[in-house]
């Protein structure tokens, strides 16, 4: 069973073989996925590992955004178990750093801060991005009021109609963006995928 530690002792067997290294282990806190390196320094636990990779996300955004490390960690830790671990449980260290590094900065600070009910950020968001969901909207729809209505029902759900138990403040969509691909591309997604549940919905 996976422990919380982030350095142990390998088995006999690991120990006999020609390099003969230390193996350092870092553990995942949900214990779902393994950070290995072999030969390479990983900081003491997973979480300074992680704020680490906050910490550059940071440097290589061109805005800086008012968003809490704690929230931007969660959700690269998120990210990770989500992409890189589910398809690679012993990703070398290497490997997650690239992976973190390769996150788009801008894009997920930006809907972090969204999340977290900055009004700059919103309107950064709308500004910049609501030519791309009404251009989505206007393919998958069969008319300009059909694409209007569509959009606009993006739009809510990217907010959220609901409020979190947790703090209170909306659930929207936005909780689901990981960094990885481009925030317009993910956008164009959600209304994909917002068009298709409409068409189901007039289906039954």
């Amino acid at each position: 069973e996976p422990m919380n530690q982030s350095v142990f002792t390998p088995p006999r067997r690991w120990c006999q073989r020609k390099w003969r290294r230390r193996i350092v282990i870092a553990y995942l806190t949900a214990g779902r996925g393994i950070i290995r390196s072999v030969g390479v320094t990983v900081p003491e636990s997973v979480e300074q590992f992680l704020r680490e990779g906050a910490s550059r996300l940071r440097a290589r955004a061109s805005v800086p955004r008012p968003v809490e490390d704690s929230a931007l960690v969660a959700r690269l830790r998120s990210s990770l178990e989500k992409y890189l671990l589910r398809q690679q449980p012993d990703a070398a260290a290497p490997e997650v750093e690239r992976f973190l590094d390769a996150l788009h900065a801008d894009d997920l600070l930006l809907v972090l801060a969204c999340e977290h009910g900055d009004e700059a950020a919103w309107e950064d968001l709308m500004r910049g991005f609501r030519s791309t969901v009404l251009s989505a909207a206007r393919s998958a729809s069969a008319g300009e009021a059909e694409a209007e209505e569509l959009a606009d029902s993006v739009w809510a759900e990217l907010y959220g109609t609901r409020a979190r138990a947790s703090d209170g403040r909306p659930a929207g969509k936005l909780a689901y963006y990981s960094g990885c691909g481009s925030l317009g591309g993910w956008l164009r997604a959600v209304v994909g995928q917002g068009m298709r549940v409409t068409a189901l919905g007039v289906a039954l």
